[in-house]
């Protein structure tokens, strides 16, 4: 089935984005999109290369922080 996955935390959207869902394999692929595009924006915001090395070794950490306490919203298309 298609799905709007959304992102929230503190009232603003941190992810938005259609994905065909069928199974536990598609669902964990949507959220596999939902890390790398938190992390492209990461990286999208950098202004140095020192802050660009910061943000890679801290990836994981980081993108669980950015959504820890946010709030999973799924909407049948």
């Amino acid at each position: 089935m298609r799905i709007s996955l959304q992102l929230k935390k503190d009232g603003r959207v941190v992810y938005q984005g259609s994905h065909d869902i069928s199974d536990a394999e598609s669902f964990g692929r949507a959220m596999a999109q939902v890390w790398t595009s938190i992390n492209e924006a990461r990286l999208a915001r950098t202004t140095n290369v020192g802050q660009l090395m910061d943000l890679t070794s801290e990836e994981a950490a980081d993108v669980v922080e950015e959504i820890g306490g946010a709030v999973l919203v799924l909407t049948r298309r």
